[in-house]
Parts: structure tokens; sequence; C-alpha cells
């Protein structure tokens, strides 16, 4: 989408692909299942949230990992997740 709205040329583009498989491969990805959308689902309704981001923090929470954090630019998830106790990074600041 950058590119096609003039945010970026061709070289720029393939440097951000590149970088980009290079952290998908750090990642450890997480099923959709039912578990995920109903807890989606329930913290939508208690928290406000949009569906993206009700699923991004539903799967933080069903992570369970002491040593995990939620890492977002996103307001809206992050104060979400600080809210239920959740570790967070915030990619904005």
């Amino acid at each position: 989408m950058a590119r096609r709205l003039g945010r970026t040329d061709e070289a720029d583009l393939g440097a951000a692909l590149e970088i980009s498989e290079g952290l998908h491969d750090q990642l450890d990805l997480i099923e959709i299942s039912e578990t995920l959308i109903r807890e989606a689902g329930r913290l939508a309704e208690q928290l406000a949230l949009g569906g993206y981001d009700a699923v991004h923090v539903a799967s933080a929470i069903l992570i369970d990992d002491a040593d995990m954090a939620l890492a977002t630019g996103d307001r809206s998830p992050l104060r979400s997740a600080q809210a239920i106790g959740l570790a967070t990074a915030d990619l904005s600041a």
C-alpha cells in the first residue's frame, strides 16, 4: 500500500520486505481457535475494542507467558492490555 500511495520507492520496499522476512522467522504464530475467538469477543465488548485489536489482546492473554509483552504502536490495544495487567511495549514512543 505504501508503494501505491507513493510513500516508498521500489528499493525501500525491497529492503522493508527483507527485514520483514527476517522478523517473521522470530515470531511464534498463533492459530485461530474457538477459544481465541470467544476471548476476543469478550474483550471487544468489555474493553470497547475493534475486532483486530481484540484478537491481538486475546492472543497475548492466551500465550500466558511471563516473558511476553504485547508490542504495538496503536493506543487502543495498548491501553486495553495495560488495563487488564498485561506487559506492554509502546512502539509509537
